[in-house]
């Protein structure tokens, strides 16, 4: 069935939100972020008690992206692009 949406989105964003998906909960340990905050744990000192989980996945989906050209899906784009999709997947 069509929604009729696609109308709406470029291949960028269908990018984007297929990427966020896939990592939104990567690295996840079961516990939530007032958990992490109340023992005041080395991810709530690193993101200084704010959005600690999220900051999480996003930092260590776009390390594990960098640091492996095997599987860095976004070694082809350009600066700009890169730019856009790091904005896009962290907002």
């Amino acid at each position: 069935y069509d929604l009729g949406i696609g109308r709406f989105f470029d291949p960028m964003d269908y990018f984007v939100a297929v990427l966020s998906a896939i990592v939104h909960d990567l690295g996840h340990d079961g516990r939530n972020n007032a958990y992490h905050v109340s023992v005041q744990d080395e991810l709530a000192l690193t993101y200084n008690d704010r959005s600690v989980l999220e900051n999480y996945h996003l930092s260590l989906t776009f390390k594990m992206l960098v640091r492996d050209t095997s599987t860095n899906m976004l070694q082809g784009l350009s600066y700009a692009q890169l730019a856009i999709v790091r904005r896009e997947v962290i907002d």
